[in-house]
């Protein structure tokens, strides 16, 4: 929620050297980046597999990668399948479990899967707390957030229940933002394994729901993955008559936060895959021939984040990467993110 700064007081911590702000009520305010923060979730099928974290972290802080989601899930149809390596970043763990001991090592931060650890209604004491228990595994300082149900109201999850955990992060440590993630809006529906295109009231409606979980969240986001649009079929808030290019198409959701988050930081999930990691169709389109994102597009796309002055982008889509293709594309990506001005 917005709230005025009053009688301010300035600090700092070591994080890429951020300055946080405090309300004049001891309520944290979490700072605007002048640069994102790049955020990977998972590594390709193989690179997980070896458990050899130490050569992981490396390669992704080489990268310029600060932040990680411990997402090991490479495939989603007929049935999901994982690796299993979340295991090694949940609990039970303590200060020398090695996943952890390998971050600190490498400066790279922890992005807690707050789903996971909250996957009931029914939180445990707080004495008895997970989140609070893997802060003593991982330490504070590795900590850079906790990620609360993802896409809520496409998953019938109320922000009542969006509240819930978001009060319990406060209460275990107020310093600790949540991150909370809407899918962006397909231009069509399926029903009943047919498709139809997308009504403006239904737009609508869509966009004003989700803004009732903004006071929910330290940090709001979209996941947009727009290549190609023809498969992607992503419309925007300011254009859903049409499936826009993909700088395009981000550029319109990042605005879109801006104006409707309240002041708050925000963030984007962007696309580190093809639609053929994630099953042989999408919205009844074919996905055989689905590209990867180009080095090109996928330097173009940081441009836009920063040009639009989002915090973070979290690249969604390595833990599906198991192919020989798919090995390519991971080190175009690499590239990409250690040299994103060609």
């Amino acid at each position: 929620m917005k709230k005025t700064l009053i009688f301010s007081t300035l600090f700092f911590i070591g994080f890429l050297g951020v300055v946080f702000l405090y309300n004049f009520d001891g309520s944290e305010k979490f700072p605007h980046l002048s640069k994102p923060i790049m955020v990977v979730a998972g590594v390709p099928k193989d690179f997980a597999e070896t458990k050899d974290y130490d050569a992981i972290f490396r390669e992704l802080k080489r990268a310029g990668v600060d932040g990680f989601f411990p997402l090991f899930l490479y495939e989603e149809v007929p049935v999901p399948k994982t690796t299993g390596n979340e295991l090694d970043f949940l609990l039970p763990c303590h200060s020398g479990t090695p996943a952890f001991t390998v971050m600190r090592a490498h400066n790279v931060k922890y992005l807690v899967p707050g789903e996971i650890l909250y996957a009931s209604d029914n939180f445990p004491p707080l004495l008895e707390d997970p989140l609070k228990r893997l802060i003593d595994c991982a330490g504070r300082d590795t900590i850079l957030g906790v990620t609360s149900y993802d896409e809520p109201f496409f998953r019938g999850i109320t922000p009542e229940q969006t509240e819930k955990l978001y009060r319990r992060v406060k209460e275990v440590d107020p310093t600790i933002p949540v991150f909370l993630v809407h899918a962006p809006l397909p231009a069509v529906i399926i029903e009943d394994n047919t498709s139809r295109p997308i009504t403006t009231n239904e737009a609508s409606f869509y966009f004003s729901e989700i803004r009732r979980y903004t006071k929910y969240a330290d940090i709001l986001g979209f996941d947009v993955y727009p290549i190609p649009q023809r498969i992607a079929q992503t419309v925007t808030p300011y254009r859903l008559k049409e499936t826009p290019d993909y700088r395009i198409a981000i550029a319109d959701y990042l605005r879109w936060l801006k104006e409707n988050c309240d002041g708050k930081p925000y963030f984007i999930a962007l696309q580190a895959f093809s639609y053929r990691n994630l099953g042989p169709s999408w919205l009844n389109t074919s996905t055989d021939d689905a590209p990867w994102p180009t080095k090109e597009e996928l330097r173009e796309m940081i441009q836009v984040v920063t040009i639009e002055q989002a915090s973070y982008i979290i690249w969604f889509g390595p833990s599906y990467l198991k192919t020989a293709q798919d090995k390519l594309f991971w080190q175009q990506f690499l590239e990409a993110l250690r040299n994103p001005v060609p």
